[in-house]
């Protein structure tokens, strides 16, 4: 399975994006001294989805690279399955047809 627009849209809720500003993500990436998108990112590999990150800012395509170089426990995991999971988080996929 892919993830697609593995870390959401920035555009939403007032231009914040709900996934990178999330209490729990945030909560672990400062515990692990990580960024916001390498703990989902760590989070989808470890759930088997090939992600797709996109970035031209090369300080963003290295924290994308380096999350390898970690692995989140389970209590982090199970912490991570329990973000809302009803809401969209990009482009809605009923709509394109």
């Amino acid at each position: 399975m892919q993830a697609y627009s593995s870390l959401g849209t920035t555009v939403i809720e007032g231009n914040k994006n709900p996934l990178l500003t999330d209490y729990t993500v945030n909560q672990i990436a400062s515990k692990r001294g990580k960024v916001p998108s390498q703990i989902l990112l760590s989070w989808a590999i470890l759930k088997g989805f090939s992600v797709l990150p996109k970035s031209t800012n090369p300080i963003h395509i290295r924290e994308n690279f380096d999350i390898f170089c970690f692995k989140l426990t389970k209590e982090e995991v199970d912490e991570l399955d329990g973000i809302e999971r009803t809401k969209k988080y990009a482009w809605n996929p009923a709509h394109v047809l």
